[in-house]
């Protein structure tokens, strides 16, 4: 599971091209960036599943132990630049999105706040794709008395030719 590799600060990350760190480091909706740098965006939902963290998974994350796990790719152009991970609690309302982007919906409402991003180098291979070292980001958001939400990105080589 992707809690288990090895996230790092921004500061600890060597290797971070310009453009890559342009990518990757935007504090923005990913959503929104993809859908003005791109004639035709589309979100592909590939799973949505319930998953149980185990006890060091739930503290990390500050999430209970039965959680929502949906996987998307993020398509521009008709290619697939993003392939994304969220962890959420149930009640909150986002297992009805389908392939509708969460990201519209967190950046649409004021009350959620992005914290810090972590980054890591991750294996295609171990997500099923191209054998290729890529870069991922992580972050958590939050809101007032809710739990938070998880978002995992891989950056695919095509986002970069945007």
């Amino acid at each position: 599971m992707w809690s288990d590799w090895q996230w790092m600060s921004v500061a600890e990350a060597e290797g971070l091209g310009s453009q890559q760190r342009d990518w990757l480091l935007d504090q923005g909706s990913l959503t929104r960036r993809l859908k003005r740098h791109s004639k035709h965006f589309r979100v592909k939902l590939q799973s949505l599943t319930q998953i149980e963290l185990n006890a060091r998974q739930q503290a990390w994350l500050s999430l209970p132990a039965l959680v929502s796990e949906r996987t998307v790719l993020l398509e521009a152009d008709d290619k697939t630049c993003i392939y994304a991970r969220s962890l959420f609690v149930s009640q909150q309302g986002f297992t009805s999105l389908g392939e509708q982007p969460l990201g519209e919906r967190l950046f649409a409402d004021d009350g959620w706040t992005r914290g810090d991003i972590l980054l890591a180098q991750v294996e295609g291979s171990a997500l099923g794709l191209a054998a290729q070292t890529l870069w991922a980001r992580c972050s958590d958001f939050r809101a007032p008395g809710q739990s938070p939400v998880w978002v995992m990105e891989v950056f695919l080589p095509a986002v970069f030719d945007l």
